[in-house]
């Protein structure tokens, strides 16, 4: 269905050789099913399945490394792309890495190593704390006043508020306001959600690359210098102490550049021993990219046609 017009597409997109360039795709999460809160954001199994099927067939999947060495080489095939993912939600483990396996496709993992012990990403302890409550949250210093959180249309923008609003606090006052979410709404998040060591390690056995993703997925831009190289050094020398080996990768926590890092930042990865470094930049890795400042992107249609069509749209530079 989608194979041999895209392909020839994708050829044209993305050449190979001394003209290279390639596809970074970045997700973060695969949801067992369909999340009614945010039916859109995140793939299920059986969309991502899908996803993963027409990338495989379209593309030439790459491990990120092999990418980024070849295109400097000037031996990258044509219509190349890489798969990565960020954070290190245990449902990469248990729900993307069957669907990885199944059509032989490699993936970068970027991990933020402090949640491996059991932790919740600050964000996610909102998200629970929200969608579980059904009454009244008014939180006035946050832009939150009395929204009824029976209605899923009111949750959906009472977290697009406290996202935003939370993201960019210095990290302690970070904390304390989820605590006070966490307070309101009465929750305590119990279920584990990010991988532990052990399966950290076992995605590494199965075929995938770690990366590094900072040690607390701090804005390293609200951070002075001392905590910001702590975060990303750390990151690195933990994630080698549980694989046993040199971790290569960085990708920048939220990943804008100029919002979310800097020139000093990129440095900081360089010198800690990273070869290369991930943003969320928008477009397609070329030979004249910062090895510091690679782009990537995924469109987010929902019809896997569109989905492929977009990719190859962007890829023209477009």
């Amino acid at each position: 269905m989608l194979n041999l017009p895209f392909r020839v597409a994708a050829k044209y997109a993305l050449p190979g050789a001394a003209c290279g360039r390639f596809h970074i795709f970045i997700f973060h999460r695969v949801l067992a099913q369909m999340d009614p809160l945010f039916p859109n954001s995140e793939p299920d199994i059986k969309r991502f399945d899908k996803i993963v099927r027409a990338i495989s067939s379209v593309y030439n999947v790459l491990p990120l490394d092999e990418a980024v060495s070849r295109l400097h080489s000037d031996t990258l095939p044509g219509r190349t792309a890489c798969i990565s993912f960020d954070d290190g939600y245990l449902d990469n483990y248990t729900n993307a890495l069957p669907v990885l396996k199944k059509y032989k496709v490699p993936a970068t993992v970027f991990i933020a190593s402090h949640y491996m012990q059991g932790e919740i990403m600050w964000n996610d302890r909102i998200i629970e704390a929200v969608k579980q409550f059904d009454g009244k949250l008014a939180l006035p210093s946050l832009g939150v006043n009395g929204y009824d959180c029976s209605l899923l249309e009111n949750k959906r923008q009472i977290l697009r508020v406290l996202v935003d609003k939370i993201k960019y606090l210095l990290p302690a006052e970070r904390l304390d306001a989820v605590d006070e979410v966490e307070v309101l709404t009465k929750f305590k998040h119990k279920n584990r959600m990010m991988m532990c060591e052990d399966e950290v390690r076992e995605l590494r056995k199965s075929g995938m690359l770690i990366g590094a993703h900072t040690q607390t997925h701090p804005i390293l831009t609200s951070l002075d210098d001392v905590d910001s190289r702590r975060e990303i050094e750390n990151s690195k020398s933990d994630l080698e102490a549980v694989l046993g080996e040199t971790v290569i990768s960085f990708a920048y926590p939220n990943g804008r550049y100029g919002r979310d890092y800097n020139e000093r930042h990129a440095l900081m990865v360089k010198e800690a021993g990273f070869e290369f470094a991930v943003s969320t930049n928008s477009g397609i890795v070329k030979k004249t990219d910062s090895l510091y400042e690679l782009p990537r992107f995924t469109p987010w249609d929902i019809n896997i046609s569109k989905f492929i069509a977009r990719s190859i749209y962007v890829a023209l530079g477009k």
